[in-house]
């Protein structure tokens, strides 16, 4: 569904900067030229009551499967991954992984970046001509609580979460979201579900991780 138009991007901060090796990607014309990627077969929507759904979420269950979400645990490992390790106070453990996902699991890759087409043609109709999707995978690991407070996601047209752990292998960690309303939403996904939302618009949040490990990708198309 979707065509790279240039291979790499390379920003003026040189290939080591966290914002190189993005993929340059095009929608052709607003429609796939081939369909990729059929609807899921069990999906809801988290809605407001508003003619607009800009602030709903889009959850798939077992968007991926347990072979897949396995090659995004090993493209984590791939030595361009390593490169791009960054360490934060919450949370304690981020890599970018697009240029890893796409060397090693580019069929996975492919299909997230389908799943974000399908869902913005439901809702939203917001993705640019040309976008650059920003990939990292992301440790929450106890103790200390590992968290991320409120925040928007900038130039994020379509955000995307995928769990990569089990539920019973952490404690907290739900995700939430303002909307219109400012009542907070609360999900909590299991082992290989996605969550689609729009980044840049709607408020959100990771409720802290207060035991074991919480691992998630985290894929953000971006509008530059």
């Amino acid at each position: 569904c979707w065509e790279a138009e240039e291979e790499l991007r390379l920003d003026a901060q040189g290939p080591d900067s966290p914002f190189a090796h993005r993929r340059l990607v095009e929608r052709l014309g607003g429609r796939c030229r081939h369909p990729c990627f059929e609807a899921p077969r069990d999906f809801g929507i988290l809605g407001e009551a508003a003619e607009h759904h800009i602030h709903d979420v889009v959850v798939v269950k077992k968007a991926l499967s347990a072979v897949e979400v396995a090659q995004v645990h090993q493209a984590a490992k791939h030595p361009s991954a390593a490169k791009r390790i960054r360490y934060f106070i919450v949370p304690p453990f981020s890599a970018r992984l697009e240029r890893p996902l796409r060397e090693s699991a580019p069929a996975v890759f492919e299909r997230i970046l389908s799943l974000v087409e399908w869902a913005d043609a439901l809702l939203w109709h917001a993705l640019p001509p040309v976008a650059f999707p920003e990939a990292e995978y992301i440790v929450y690991e106890a103790p200390p609580d590992a968290a991320v407070g409120p925040h928007l996601d900038e130039d994020s047209a379509v955000t995307v979460v995928v769990m990569l752990s089990h539920s019973s292998e952490f404690a907290g960690g739900s995700n939430r979201f303002f909307g219109s309303g400012g009542k907070p939403r609360e999900e909590r996904l299991d082992f290989g579900d996605a969550l689609l939302f729009r980044g840049e618009h709607l408020e959100h949040w990771v409720e802290p991780v207060t035991a074991g490990r919480r691992t998630i990708l985290q894929l953000e198309v971006c509008r530059r």
